[in-house]
């Protein structure tokens, strides 16, 4: 199965994800989180049945970083917005979320050029305006400095 964006397997993107993670972290369950951030997201794969695999840390992060809300009476789930998931990225208590939240748009900043332009510029401006500085805040001077090269590179067309 190959990923839609970047023609490659699927599993390269949670495996760059992890390996992002790394420099920020050595604790096991970040770095389980980030291998299984889209897990959710992305198969038939239930938080539930994460927990029963792994543990119920693994789970928090997992969750914490999804960009969906699953409806817990059905197997449907719900695509949140680009806003509502920043709110639930700032109402996380488990640092450790951010974590692999910052490494995901890491990786997805590095592979932008293989998206249009307009997606190319929103992500940009988003990561600008929320995930700089939350990396920032965390103490991660180097993913800042690395993803505002990154953004400005998108936005003054010098890729």
């Amino acid at each position: 199965v190959c990923s839609s964006d970047l023609g490659e397997p699927f599993y390269l993107h949670p495996l760059a994800v992890a390996h992002i993670v790394l420099d920020y972290s050595k604790d096991e369950a970040t770095v389980l989180g980030a291998l299984l951030h889209d897990t959710v997201e992305d198969t038939s794969l239930t938080a539930d049945q994460i927990e029963i695999l792994f543990n119920k840390e693994v789970r928090g992060i997992v969750e914490g970083v999804t960009h969906f809300n699953s409806q817990r009476s059905t197997f449907y789930k719900v695509k949140l917005s680009p806003h509502e998931n920043i709110r639930m990225l700032l109402e996380a208590a488990d640092q450790r979320v951010l974590y692999v939240k910052i490494a995901d748009r890491m990786h997805n900043m590095r592979t932008i050029q293989y998206k249009p332009y307009p997606r190319q510029r929103r992500t940009s401006e988003e990561t600008l305006l929320f995930f700089v500085p939350l990396a920032e805040k965390l103490g991660l001077k180097k993913a800042s400095s690395e993803l505002k090269k990154l953004c400005f590179a998108v936005l003054t067309g010098r890729q």
